[in-house]
């Protein structure tokens, strides 16, 4: 299946809380659904709150994923 992957999604903190995040996710879903991409990931910090809180308002649901990082 094919497959789409947002390594990382930041805005700009004076532009922060005014749908411009969520503007572009949704775009991007649309755009992922247009091209017959069924399923979207984006990592997000167990740490961080505001984007897991972002991404659960978006729709999203949390899995569990082991990260590998592999040296040099």
């Amino acid at each position: 299946s094919r497959e789409l992957f947002i390594y990382d999604l930041a805005v700009r903190p004076d532009r922060q809380r005014r749908g411009v995040g969520r503007a572009l996710v949704t775009e991007l879903l649309s755009r992922a659904r247009a091209a017959g991409i069924e399923t979207t990931f984006v990592a997000a910090d167990d740490e961080d709150a505001h984007a897991l809180d972002f991404y659960r308002a978006l729709g999203g649901a949390p899995s569990a994923v082991t990260h590998f990082t592999f040296p040099g």
